[in-house]
């Protein structure tokens, strides 16, 4: 399976029940084909999958997987509402973004454990539709592994309840605080993962990675998506405080943004006869 990496930003203005994401793609196919261009812009969505489904300016099919886990595309999901005043799809995305996170830590400790993923998969699917006992595994899981309890924030709970549960509309501030609360927690777990699984880590992405692009149709080449995150799990410049990540989530996405809007001038250059010539020395086939 060839993969390859995609230039991409979101585009936040569109329905919320999916992602969008803007791009410039080189289709595989071609890149190995003389007098083809190079780059394509592409924009298309994605779900639940995190798979984008489009085609290329030759009418190529491609697969682009966005190599993100779950629970970092229902933050960034989170914090593109929050951009936009949705506080209440903020908050839920955020909600869900714990509970994932949780999920996602229950496999990489098992994993470091010894547990195979078939294994992992039949225990996990008695408990995949019931977040409490996601909650309680991983409670026992943390004192186990790290020697200590990990007591949940109820301020946490609290305000997941009121607007999960009973629809409360929150405000602004009272959003971007949850946002904070969720993301602290996420950010002190995930650095005790990265201390003593970052090998499981690795392995829980590329599995995911490879299980997504297995249900690609047969015949569609398969690209990946390394794509701007408010929290990157295995990144090394992940910020301590909500604050401090949505700044930097959000002055990423518009240099990004830049960025492809300036990819017509690299087109126009790629254009060139002495730099076509160049590139296409080295495509195998023929138009």
């Amino acid at each position: 399976m060839r993969t390859n990496k995609m230039l991409c930003s979101r585009d936040t203005t569109t329905d919320r029940g999916s992602e969008i994401m803007n791009l410039f793609a080189v289709c595989i196919t071609c890149s190995q084909t003389k007098g083809v261009p190079l780059l394509n812009k592409v924009q298309a969505s994605y779900f639940d999958d995190r798979v984008v489904r489009t085609k290329c300016n030759q009418g190529h099919d491609m697969a682009i997987i966005v190599r993100a886990p779950k629970f970092e595309v229902l933050l960034e999901s989170g914090a593109d509402a929050l951009n936009l005043g949705f506080t209440l799809e903020a908050s839920s995305s955020f909600s869900a973004a714990l509970e994932r996170f949780y999920e996602f830590a229950i496999n990489i400790i098992l994993k470091q454990q010894g547990m195979g993923e078939d294994v992992y998969q039949k225990m996990f699917k008695a408990m995949s539709r019931q977040s409490e006992r996601q909650l309680g595994s991983f409670l026992a899981l943390h004192a186990l592994f790290f020697g200590e309890a990990y007591a949940p924030n109820n301020k946490i709970t609290e305000f997941r309840n009121a607007v999960i549960h009973k629809g409360t509309i929150p405000t602004p501030d009272e959003a971007k605080n949850f946002c904070s609360l969720v993301y602290e927690e996420i950010y002190k777990i995930g650095m005790l993962l990265k201390d003593h699984c970052k090998r499981e880590i690795e392995l829980a992405l590329e599995q995911d990675f490879k299980a997504r692009a297995s249900k690609v149709p047969s015949g569609v080449r398969v690209h990946g998506s390394q794509k701007s995150s408010i929290y990157n799990m295995l990144g090394e410049n992940n910020k301590p405080t909500f604050e401090e990540a949505l700044v930097n989530y959000n002055n990423f996405n518009k240099t990004l943004e830049r960025a492809i809007n300036d990819m017509p001038i690299f087109a126009q250059i790629m254009e060139r006869p002495e730099v076509k010539a160049m590139i296409d020395s080295i495509r195998p086939f023929e138009q």
